[in-house]
């Protein structure tokens, strides 16, 4: 992914055209240093939790780690505070 990305970037693509799809709801620790690794690299990643054919319940701390994963003004907040 931060191959395609810095291919992209040399050829003249800007930050704010960067968007991708990060499927979480396995390790919060884990996938939460993935999708800040991404905004960190310049790219907006959209949280987007698991969807099994069988209905998966998510805890509350589940859900509002995906909500504010696929808010940019969320994510950008986050991102000044650090």
């Amino acid at each position: 992914m931060i191959n395609a990305f810095v291919r992209l970037r040399t050829a003249g693509f800007k930050n704010y055209q960067f968007r991708c799809y990060v499927i979480i709801g396995k390790d919060m620790k884990e996938e939460t240093e993935r999708l800040q690794t991404l905004l960190d690299f310049g790219i907006k990643p959209f949280a987007q939790l698991y969807r099994a054919e069988q209905p998966i319940q998510y805890s509350k701390a589940w859900k509002e780690l995906q909500c504010k994963w696929c808010r940019p003004a969320a994510m950008l907040a986050k991102k000044k505070n650090d």
